[in-house]
């Protein structure tokens, strides 16, 4: 397949909107739980850390958004100096909180689609953003995490 073509968001999100679409219409109405208070709770903090992350990384890097072959300069200030992928990290995480207020088997099994199909597609990025970027994104690489802060060496 094109790498052009794999590497392109639209692609990425076609996959998980048609994941999600064939697992809410397959599996049953049934809870894995019951909902409470907590998981709306849990949820709205979800969706303000997705907020958060993904305001500021389109503000950093209008780029972002894009596929690799757009992205004219590496970006490593921001939430980039803590993620290399915050708008995945944004996604993946009000995905889980959707989850939780929402515990649904058919809900899970599409929160964990999106959630492979989110971390498969950032290796698929970041192949191609370390060939166009060599050492430079090798280096952001061994100093910022994929998904999640973490504390530096």
């Amino acid at each position: 397949m094109n790498s052009t073509l794999l590497s392109a968001p639209y692609t990425m999100w076609l996959i998980i909107i048609l994941g999600v679409v064939i697992t809410v219409f397959s599996l049953p109405y049934v809870f894995l739980f019951e909902p409470s208070g907590w998981a709306f709770v849990f949820f709205f903090f979800t969706f303000v850390y997705w907020m958060y992350l993904f305001i500021k990384a389109i503000t950093v890097n209008p780029e972002a958004p894009h596929r690799p072959a757009h992205i004219t300069h590496l970006i490593t200030t921001g939430v980039y100096r803590f993620v290399r992928h915050p708008m995945y990290s944004a996604d993946i995480v009000l995905a889980w909180g959707v989850a939780v207020a929402y515990p649904l088997v058919s809900v899970f099994f599409s929160v964990l689609w999106l959630t492979v199909v989110m971390i498969v597609w950032s290796y698929v990025e970041e192949a191609a953003l370390i060939k166009k970027f060599g050492d430079e994104y090798l280096s952001y690489q061994e100093t910022t995490h994929m998904f999640f802060p973490r504390k530096k060496k």
